[in-house]
């Protein structure tokens, strides 16, 4: 897909929902106040998993160049990578909603 394809869904994503916060938000303030806080809380929640995750992977992108790192987990590993990203995947345990969005990062 494009970038400018993936620019265009996720800043048509943000209006959609920014026009749908503004109709809660018009509807009842009080229950979009609230939900805005659970959300809050919810993201505070989850921060201190994904930071140190997010971290990490920008530090091995910053170190390691990603040529690397697909000759090390890609396909032409082989056995061998897919063993040590088996191991590695296990070690390095995380929720699902954090990891699909981590691996789709370039």
């Amino acid at each position: 897909m494009p970038t400018w394809r993936k620019n265009v869904s996720i800043i048509a994503l943000y209006g959609i929902t920014a026009i749908l916060l503004l109709w809660s938000w018009r509807c009842d303030k009080k229950k979009s106040v609230a939900a805005l806080k659970k959300g809050w809380k919810a993201f505070e929640n989850l921060l201190p998993q994904f930071l140190p995750i997010i971290l990490l992977i920008g530090l091995g992108l910053a170190v390691l160049e990603p040529s690397i790192i697909s000759r090390i987990l890609g396909k032409e590993s082989g056995l061998t990578g897919m063993a040590l990203a088996a191991v590695l995947g296990s070690i390095i345990l995380m929720p699902g909603f954090i990891a699909f969005p981590l691996a789709a990062t370039p």
